[in-house]
């Protein structure tokens, strides 16, 4: 076989092989294409007297997700993604909504999914759109969902922005937001849970709904100064008039705080969280909120004579709590056990029996023994 033969020979070998490849490529393609299945890919069902369909969940194995427009011949009109009890609601990085959507669940469809970057909407959608991978309503007045891993640290919102929505920034990897004039409110746990050191809010807000600074590492809540509903101290965020303590950050440094005697209402998980040991409640407050001290690292408390309602979980799990007193009587208003929203067991004021044995000891120190659950009162 001559040098010219083996040429031509090799040519058609190579040709051959190439569209084998080709071949095999196109295949691979329409397969992975195939694989991405809407009735199988998502958990669904129909709302509007069978008219339209509702998506509460994903399953499939695409990381990034385009939600498609119809099922079953109907329009996916809505998207509602509960808190999850399994892994696979929070299985994708990027989610692409289509236009036929325009109802995204009630506080932030896509919390949960935990590894989200990015958040686009088609660009003809009637209710929603977004801005380097950041949900927002039409408009952009709202700020509906920030993505949790999004890149970047730091984060101003645009001032076209009113209205931070519940949860839009719930487990961000942020450390620092610029919040302009324009937002009006914030809405609950907007910032909950958020790598955020401190914040300042601007003299333009007037409402913060409740949770909405507990961030673990937060340090400092500042306040504008002329802003009309709040006011801060040693970055500590109170109302205007510093009668009710709203929020302590959690992650502010120091195991002692005495609260102002101005003080009425200790607020709802006002400082929980927190890493204080010993917290002082003057004389002036009357009302403690629910949760206020939960998860804190509290050892002991007085509660004086002048509260007369403690909040259902006030003191839920305060693991390190060995001495409680009470200065007073029987509190009229005290909250019984209630349920937890979410996992559904019982929570009381305190931990252990201290709730019962209050009732029938009443006013006095109770000390917990070492089992964690039983308290006695000191005679």
């Amino acid at each position: 076989m001559n040098k010219i033969t083996m040429f031509w020979i090799a040519i058609v070998l190579l040709l051959v092989f190439t569209a084998c490849f080709r071949t095999a490529s196109a295949q691979g393609t329409t397969s992975a294409t195939q694989q991405y299945d809407p009735e199988n890919d998502f958990i669904f069902e129909r709302i509007d007297n069978n008219r339209a369909i509702m998506i509460t969940g994903h399953i499939g194995d695409n990381s990034e997700v385009s939600i498609p427009p119809s099922i079953q011949g109907l329009p996916v009109t809505s998207i509602l993604f509960p808190i999850p009890v399994h892994d696979y609601f929070f299985n994708f990085t990027s989610v692409t909504i289509p236009e036929s959507v325009t109802s995204i669940g009630e506080e932030g469809a896509f919390l949960f999914p935990l590894i989200l970057t990015a958040i686009n909407v088609a660009p003809g959608n009637p209710q929603f759109s977004s801005i380097d991978g950041v949900l927002y309503d039409r408009a952009q007045r709202v700020l509906i969902q920030y993505p949790p891993v999004r890149i970047g640290t730091s984060f101003t919102i645009p001032n076209s922005v009113t209205f931070i929505g519940a949860y839009a920034f719930c487990y961000a990897n942020l450390t620092s937001i610029t919040i302009p004039d324009s937002v009006t409110t914030i809405g609950d746990k907007a910032f909950a849970s958020s790598n955020l050191t401190s914040i300042t809010i601007p003299e333009s807000v007037t409402s913060i709904g409740e949770e909405a600074l507990s961030s673990f590492n937060l340090t400092a809540i500042n306040v504008a100064p002329n802003n009309s509903r709040y006011s801060s101290l040693d970055g500590i965020l109170y109302d205007k008039a510093q009668r009710s303590l709203i929020q302590y950050p959690a992650g502010k440094r120091g195991t002692t705080f005495n609260i102002p005697d101005s003080i009425r209402t200790i607020g709802s998980y006002a400082i929980s969280h927190s890493n204080l040991t010993s917290i002082t409640i003057p004389n002036s407050v009357t009302s403690i909120g629910a949760y206020a001290f939960s998860h804190s690292n509290l050892t002991s408390i007085t509660i004086p004579n002048s509260v007369t309602t403690i909040g259902a979980g006030a003191f839920w799990d305060c693991t390190s709590l060995t001495s409680v007193t009470f200065n007073g009587m029987m509190i009229p208003n005290y909250s019984d056990t209630i349920y937890h929203e979410l996992l559904w067991f019982p929570i009381t004021v305190f931990p252990g029996d201290l709730c019962e044995k209050y009732r029938r000891g009443g006013a006095g120190t109770y000390t917990r023994q070492p089992d964690g659950e039983v308290w006695t009162r000191r005679r």
